[in-house]
């Protein structure tokens, strides 16, 4: 599918959105969230642009992440991002899986690096098209998303802001179109997911 160019007005409805939600998040009762990535999705839930340009609305749906058989021990994923695009006659699906964690990455120690590696490993065993979102350890921080190299997906981008990333995966430049691959990902309640759905007209491709 060729790459969508999103309107202007639609990539500013898109930084006003997620702004306004990780305001919120700042404040210091979602600092001790044991999920802060589940609780942020939740507050991006809703129409982001619905005008002349197309339609984009960002869903959230909580994660059962409690018990065996629950998302993180089959997947490695805490929460997973669907994208639906819709126009020109023609559709598609795509998906994300992602794991969060509290601050830089690189700075985790060597038992959190471990683990996170083997998350990952999950991760690559379903798809080439992962996340990792480092996620404030206080009030004054920012969410960063190091997307996967799908080349080789055992490396990862350098870290970009959520809302770049959301409107790179809106715009088709990352995710998972396999259709049984996006169906699963919908289709699990025991995942906390994203969806995105953005109808576009003709002049915005």
């Amino acid at each position: 599918m060729a790459r969508l160019h999103l309107h202007p007005d639609i990539k500013a409805a898109l930084t006003r959105h997620i702004e306004t939600a990780l305001t919120r998040m700042q404040q210091p009762k979602y600092q001790q969230e044991p999920n802060f990535m589940v609780t942020l999705i939740g507050k991006l839930d809703g129409v982001v642009y619905d005008g002349a340009h197309g339609t984009l609305e960002l869903v959230g749906v909580p994660v059962d992440d409690r018990g065996r058989g629950a998302a993180e021990s089959i997947s490695g994923a805490d929460f997973a991002l669907t994208a639906v695009i819709k126009g020109l006659g023609a559709s598609t699906t795509k998906a994300v899986l992602g794991q969060a964690k509290s601050g830089d990455v690189d700075r985790l120690n060597a038992s959190e690096r471990t683990r996170l590696n083997g998350q990952v490993r999950k991760m690559r065993e379903r798809t080439r098209h992962y996340v990792v979102v480092e996620t404030p350890i206080d009030p004054s921080g920012t969410v960063a998303v190091r997307r996967s190299k799908t080349s080789d997906p055992r490396f990862r981008h350098a870290a970009q802001t959520f809302a770049d990333y959301l409107e790179l995966m809106i715009a088709c430049g990352h995710g998972d179109t396999r259709k049984r691959f996006a169906a699963a990902v919908i289709d699990d309640s025991s995942l906390s997911r994203l969806k995105v759905s953005y109808t576009v007209e003709k002049d915005d491709v």
